[in-house]
């Protein structure tokens, strides 16, 4: 009875030992995460997610590999519109995505990694010389207003039911629908479509409307809730907040954009 006594309580030391040694349990959890592949859907994103012919470019590939190198993951990017994506989050048929801005809606289907890596702000854009000014947001009463489905811009745009808007699968069309006349103003995130509009040129042509909402979008990596890597959601944020001490984000972000003032977190 006194060595089985003694035994116990030395499994329970070596317990309290493990729970109180964070290196060692970390070590631990990082080893278990070793060559499993994880499933990150997204959709193109300029300058974050660009198309090329071998696959998809940006900062947010970059930064993926970068969390999958550090963590000893093997990363699968698949491509599909944004709303699929969002479903495959909400059904487990992918792990993560990325380039994600937080809303309750979707806090019940994904769970965030808490460090944000980039910081963007919603803009209007409207065609240069332009009949109809919008100064303030009540001067979009009236207007067309184009947006992306499934985007989250701001308050009380997001939930307005008044305004009439319109909506597209992919920012690309949401430009060329201004440019046709379809909508007299649409809305977007300064960080994409600053960068679409210097690509193609049409800096000129379109403008940011004087009124600029007071709002920023934080962006994220997330994960779906039926994810096996929910509980090691921890590592993730390490790994990123790593890349963001070390200035890797910086070097990711500087690389897409030469000439910004690569002010994003």
């Amino acid at each position: 009875m006194k060595l089985r006594h003694c035994l116990i309580i030395v499994f329970a030391c070596c317990v309290a030992l493990w729970s109180d040694s964070p290196s060692i349990a970390d070590d631990a959890v990082r080893t278990s995460l070793a060559g499993l592949e994880w499933h990150v859907v997204t959709d193109v994103w300029p300058p974050f997610r660009i198309e090329q012919e071998t696959g998809l470019v940006g900062i947010d590939v970059d930064i993926l590999k970068a969390l999958s190198t550090s963590l000893g993951l093997r990363l699968r990017i698949s491509r599909a519109p944004w709303g699929r994506c969002l479903k495959m989050l909400e059904t487990g048929a992918a792990d993560a995505m990325i380039g994600l801005a937080k809303s309750a809606e979707r806090e019940v289907y994904i769970r965030y990694v808490p460090t944000s890596y980039y910081t963007c702000s919603p803009r209007f854009y409207i065609l240069a010389g332009a009949r109809r000014a919008v100064l303030t947001y009540d001067d979009l009463e009236g207007m067309r207003v184009g947006y992306v489905a499934q985007s989250r811009y701001f308050e009380p745009f997001d939930s307005d039911t008044k305004l009439q808007k319109y909506a597209v699968p992919t920012e690309r069309q949401l430009l060329e629908l201004l440019l046709a006349g379809r909508v007299d103003v649409m809305v977007g995130t300064d960080c994409q479509v600053d960068y679409e509009l210097a690509e193609a040129g049409l800096l000129e042509r379109v403008v940011v409307a004087p009124y600029r909402p007071d709002a920023h979008t934080r962006l994220y990596l997330g994960f779906s809730r039926k994810s096996r890597f929910v509980p090691r959601i921890a590592l993730f944020d390490d790994a990123m907040r790593d890349l963001l001490e070390k200035g890797a984000l910086k070097q990711i972000r500087a690389s897409y954009l030469p000439d910004s003032s690569v002010s994003g977190r």
